[in-house]
């Protein structure tokens, strides 16, 4: 799962459309608590690097990825179809390990 997440995330463009319809941000305008999908694919490709010593998994909680609503907007417009939803769930997971 490591190594094609990984190649997922090398094809992001950084092109914004998950915040223009992440539910967390556009409906709850919940800002200050949560960093959005593109920040928070950002901390799971680094928590995802066996290289990186940093604690993400604790970066990922003070960025908000308790505050993702699961509902996969995010997911849907992502041209790069990365699985956004499913790197949000695996964080909050280990998270609460």
């Amino acid at each position: 799962m490591v190594m094609e997440t990984l190649k997922d995330f090398n094809r992001c463009r950084e092109c914004m459309r998950r915040y223009s319809v992440c539910p967390v941000l556009q409906i709850d305008g919940n800002w200050e608590r949560y960093i959005g999908p593109g920040a928070m694919m950002q901390i799971t490709s680094r928590w995802l690097d066996t290289e990186d010593k940093s604690d993400r998994l604790l970066q990922a909680v003070l960025s908000g990825v308790f505050e993702c609503k699961q509902w996969g907007a995010c997911s849907k417009v992502c041209p790069a179809h990365i699985k956004i939803t499913e790197t949000n769930k695996a964080l909050m997971d280990a998270a609460t390990d």
